[in-house]
């Protein structure tokens, strides 16, 4: 499934780049422990043609402060759609 968004990402997005510094291994490491541990979420939505969009969120926690007593946040990441 990872390696699927990950190929599907770089289909969706239509970029050509050169990989520095371990990126597709980093984000492989990243998703499997974050996905397993539901620190990370993803939506793909499919149509008939396949993957038409996809949205991420990854939540964390920071020292709690006044304005932010839980410590909680999320954060909207990787969103693409085809037109």
């Amino acid at each position: 499934m990872i390696l699927i968004l990950l190929l599907n990402y770089e289909k969706m997005i239509n970029v050509k780049h050169e990989r520095e510094n371990n990126i597709e291994e980093n984000l492989i490491e990243f998703f499997s422990t974050t996905l397993s541990s539901n620190e990370t979420m993803f939506w793909v939505p499919e149509n008939d043609d396949g993957i038409i969009s996809n949205r991420g969120i990854c939540f964390f926690r920071v020292t709690p402060s006044l304005s932010n007593p839980s410590g909680k946040f999320a954060y909207i990441t990787n969103v693409f759609t085809l037109n």
